[in-house]
């Protein structure tokens, strides 16, 4: 990372030659590498390329989560998707839970360029979720002023089952979007984190 953090991610390069975009794909605070690869194996699968950055706290890497160190790592892993050969505009950010609120700031911080984003089953900010995410409540990871600003077009996707992230919060972020972003919402009816095939679909 910028700051020294030591970082690592995996990289399928894919099969497909008609120039796909490269999908950067962020985990939840429960989840680690493993975790990425049951949301992306249907993308796998069908050869389009993956990228799933790992951060620190995580996965076994040093470092504790904070959300301007992750914030940092999520635009270090945005990075490499360059230096591997996919600009900006080919790359479709994507993230679950926490990674769902990382792939947001992601396209924030990376000036909104990207081909667009998938965000699933993510909280409105974590001082709406105090119950469950204390542990961070130093940072507000505030999606919802964010969604406010997103003219990147959009899918959501939340479980109607989602006892963690009540999909309220879901359908409240999705309401924040500006009027002219192309946008869509997936309503699953699974749980916060179960099911991955459904995701893939």
């Amino acid at each position: 990372g910028t700051d020294g953090q030591p970082l690592a991610a995996w990289f399928w390069p894919g099969s497909r030659s008609d120039n796909p975009p490269l999908t950067v794909f962020f985990h939840g605070n429960a989840g680690n590498f493993e975790d990425s690869t049951r949301y992306t194996a249907g993308l796998i699968a069908a050869g389009y390329p993956v990228l799933l950055p790992e951060y620190r706290g995580y996965g076994g890497l040093p470092g504790t989560p904070t959300e301007a160190g992750l914030r940092l790592d999520a635009q270090a892993a945005l990075s490499v998707a360059q230096q591997l050969g996919w600009p900006p505009e080919n790359t479709l950010i994507a993230g679950h839970s926490l990674g769902g609120a990382l792939a947001l700031h992601a396209l924030q911080d990376q000036g909104q360029i990207a081909r667009g984003a998938t965000i699933m089953s993510t909280f409105t900010s974590l001082p709406d979720m105090a119950g469950v995410a204390r542990w961070l409540m130093a940072d507000r990871f505030d999606n919802l002023s964010l969604a406010a600003k997103t003219v990147t077009p959009v899918v959501w996707v939340h479980g109607t089952m989602d006892r963690l992230i009540a999909n309220t919060h879901g359908h409240r972020l999705f309401a924040a979007l500006p009027e002219a972003t192309p946008k869509a919402f997936i309503t699953i009816e699974t749980a916060h984190a179960d099911r991955h095939e459904i995701y893939q679909g």
